[in-house]
């Protein structure tokens, strides 16, 4: 394979030592017989094929602009075919957009209970929420009045009152109602399904719409665990415990007592204006005991 003869380049190879094969390129009348496994397959003027060690080409070659062309365009050929093949099993899976289809269905009916729950919370609770979900503290404090005994430079003892914080809970999933969240999922499985209904594993079109393809219906086991995540940190955020301690993220009483109402709808309770003012007086009340009778206010 003389240097002098070449016309293109019409593959790559990569061999394993048992394979490895002989060098054939020649230079002043010397052919390199260097054994190797990776290099090209260089056509000559005359349309014969032979095989040119990757270290000899670099060698003789870096500096001929049509060499250095064909060889990246061999690896583009290269790059699209495996990613031509990788979309072809992605979409030679038969369950593969009964499982997106699935998933989309399961994203869209967890979206209209996240709507539903966030309609019945009032806006300071979801501004607090969305807070805590991007990094803020999710732990619920309250101050309780401690009373002391004080002096003052007379000798005379009086009463204060000193207010010191305390973690009554934790709120458990905060991030699980953020819709922004659910609404990227759904994003996801469209995707997904788009592709999967409109590629065409085909050189025909760009390396970057194949990519695009194959990469959304990739995405599919991430979304599904993505949206595994959101149903159990939303079946966690539901527990009556859990919700009770959104009550005190409020400083605001009319705040509570409407944070109170939405609690009871969301555990199926009675959930009438006296009923929830009866349960935040019963819900102040629990909480001051387990604090000896200590009165109480939110931060």
């Amino acid at each position: 394979m003389p240097k002098e003869a070449f016309d293109a380049i019409t593959g790559v190879y990569s061999y394993d030592r048992a394979h490895f094969v002989i060098c054939q390129l020649e230079i002043n009348g010397q052919i390199c017989r260097q054994e190797h496994g990776k290099g090209w397959i260089m056509r000559r003027t005359d349309g014969v094929e032979g095989y040119i060690g990757k270290d000899c080409a670099h060698e003789h070659f870096k500096k001929d602009h049509a060499f250095t062309n064909a060889v990246a365009h061999a690896r583009r050929q290269v790059r699209t075919g495996a990613l031509i093949e990788r979309l072809r099993c992605l979409l030679d899976d038969p369950l593969r957009r009964d499982r997106i289809v699935d998933g989309f269905e399961r994203q869209r009916a967890l979206l209209r209970e996240i709507r539903r729950i966030r309609d019945l919370l009032p806006f300071v609770v979801k501004e607090t929420l969305e807070r805590v979900a991007k990094g803020g503290r999710n732990a619920v404090w309250l101050e309780f009045e401690y009373l002391e005994k004080d002096e003052d430079k007379d000798g005379n003892v009086f009463e204060v009152s000193r207010w010191r914080p305390e973690t009554i809970g934790v709120v458990d999933s905060p991030s699980s109602i953020d819709l922004g969240r659910v609404d990227s999922i759904g994003e996801a499985f469209r995707a997904a399904l788009t592709a999967y209904d409109y590629a065409k594993p085909s050189p025909e079109h760009p390396y970057r719409t194949l990519l695009g393809w194959a990469e959304s219906l990739e995405a599919l086991d991430r979304c599904e665990s993505d949206l595994d995540e959101l149903s159990n940190g939303l079946e966690s955020f539901l527990r009556p415990m859990n919700l009770q301690l959104l009550c005190w993220l409020c400083r605001k009483e009319s705040d509570q007592v409407d944070t109170v109402q939405a609690v009871l709808r969301l555990t199926g309770s009675p959930a009438g204006g006296m009923a929830a003012r009866s349960a935040w007086g019963a819900w102040r009340r629990e909480i001051s005991r387990a604090y000896q009778d200590r009165r109480f206010r939110v931060p």
